[in-house]
Formats: C-alpha cells, sequence, structure tokens
C-alpha cells in the first residue's frame, strides 16, 4: 500500500505515479499503463476504440489529480518542493563530476516532464505556486 493512501483517488494516482518516477531507479511504460500488458490487435477496431477510451480516461484522471493538487496551497507547496529537489530552477552541473552532472541533468528531465503537465492543465496556477514559493 501507498504511504500516500489517504488522500483521495485521483489525487492519490498522481502521486503515486509521481513518487514512482521521482524515486524508482528504473520506470518501465507497463508500470503507468497496465493494459499495454495485453495482447493488442491494431487491425480490430473494437480493440483500437478500447484502448482510445482507456486512454482517454487515463488522461483525465490525470488532469483531476493535476488539478487538485494545484488548487490547494499544500498541494502547490509540495509539488514546487519535488521540483525543486529535481534542480528544476538550478544548475545540474558539478564541476569534475560528469557522472553526478548527468545524473542531476536526469532528475531535472524528470521535473521538466511534471512542469509541462502542470502547465498543460492550469498555468495560472503554476504562476500562483511561484509566487508562494518567492514569499517563503
Amino acid at each position: 500500500m501507498c504511504p500516500l493512501s489517504f488522500i483521495c483517488t485521483p489525487t492519490h494516482f498522481f502521486l503515486e505515479t509521481l513518487l514512482a518516477c521521482v524515486s524508482s531507479p528504473v520506470m518501465v511504460e507497463h508500470d503507468l499503463h497496465p493494459a499495454l500488458n495485453e495482447p493488442f490487435d491494431a487491425s480490430d477496431p473494437e480493440q483500437v476504440k478500447k484502448r482510445d477510451l482507456a486512454a482517454k480516461r487515463r488522461e483525465k484522471q490525470h488532469r483531476d489529480a493535476i488539478a487538485g493538487l494545484l488548487n490547494s496551497s499544500a498541494g502547490r507547496s509540495w509539488v514546487y518542493s519535488i521540483l525543486e529537489s529535481c534542480q528544476m530552477f538550478g544548475t545540474t552541473f558539478v564541476r569534475g563530476e560528469p557522472d553526478s552532472s548527468a545524473y542531476n541533468e536526469g532528475r531535472r528531465s524528470v521535473a521538466i516532464q511534471i512542469w509541462a503537465s502542470l502547465e498543460a492543465v492550469s498555468p495560472e496556477m503554476l504562476a500562483t505556486m511561484r509566487r508562494e514559493a518567492s514569499g517563503r
């Protein structure tokens, strides 16, 4: 069971996924999309339709979870702290340590993906999050 199970379902799903991306050394696509483990015949219109509907449902769940996080001050603060810990707003370079620099850049890459997802849902709330963070 996820340690964040006290959170409502859509937000819980997003947080669980986010934490898995940030903390897991390897994230494979089927971890996020169980339907990809099932046999699939792209020439079967019914299977294509079923997969498209599942993808739309997942996308809506993700958008709802992101909106839920961004609509609360605590959620925005938590997301911002994750982005900061992934060095989203700073340098990833470590002089004389190319492996450390590459590792840091990988973390930053995850933060950029998270930022893009947040921005797609609510650019206004991102601006609010930045203002709140600068006031800390």
